[in-house]
């Protein structure tokens, strides 16, 4: 939202929230997986790559990462032990 002179028009808050609003979890997937490919870095990394190179704050993208991507992630920070491995263990019997 640029006035005829090329400056903002509007706060930078709404002007965040607005471009935030276009995004959804499936573009922001897409754009991640490529960045993925890309680049051949983790889905962390480019999640905070994509985050700084558009100067969002990334305590903000969490409602946009979907359920494949959280897997990915997931499955990442177990392999580099960031994280413990969930348990699908069953009992035995």
């Amino acid at each position: 939202m640029h006035n005829n002179k090329g400056q903002l028009d509007c706060p930078l808050i709404i002007c965040y929230t607005e471009s935030m609003n276009l995004m959804n979890s499936k573009k922001f997937g897409l754009i991640i997986e490529g960045i993925v490919k890309e680049k051949k870095i983790t889905y962390l990394d480019a999640v905070v790559k994509y985050c700084d190179e558009n100067e969002i704050d990334t305590a903000t993208v969490g409602p946009l990462i979907n359920k494949q991507l959280k897997e990915k992630i997931q499955r990442e920070a177990e392999k580099l032990n960031l994280v413990e491995k969930s348990s699908t263990a069953v009992l035995p019997i």
